[in-house]
């Protein structure tokens, strides 16, 4: 695992263990792998996590779904790559920044506990006297 990327399932694991659950819902909904996926990818986009954009972007390129399609996913609001039906997956800007703030809230809570499990360095002990 990259020293970028924090390890969530084992700072957070009832989180990790949502995301999962979540997930394995989804699945079984009428909404299809393609769309759920396209979802993960915006979603990812959004955060800023290279590790889950490149496992949801290879998801969808492994299922068939267009590169040109991919390359236009930010731009989905006015790209003819995308039909109704997944512009309407793509919820308006409350509910993007409330998702935003959440995962931000789940960053912070993550480092914090990561960075308070490590052992003090002798100068930051000293510097606290």
């Amino acid at each position: 695992m990259s020293s970028l990327r924090l390890p969530y399932q084992t700072l957070s694991p009832e989180a990790y263990r949502g995301f999962g659950l979540a997930k394995q819902a989804l699945d079984k909904t009428p909404l299809g792998k393609p769309l759920v996926e396209l979802v993960y990818l915006r979603v990812s986009q959004i955060n800023g996590c290279a590790f889950c954009l490149e496992m949801h972007a290879a998801a969808l390129r492994a299922g068939g779904m267009p590169q040109a399609k991919l390359d236009a996913l930010a731009g989905w609001r006015v790209s003819a790559h995308f039909n109704e039906r997944e512009r309407l997956a793509w919820p308006g800007p409350k509910p993007w920044w409330t998702w935003r703030a959440a995962m931000r809230r789940m960053r912070t809570f993550c480092r914090s506990r990561l960075f308070s499990a490590m052992p003090k360095s002798p100068t930051s002990a000293s510097r606290s006297r």
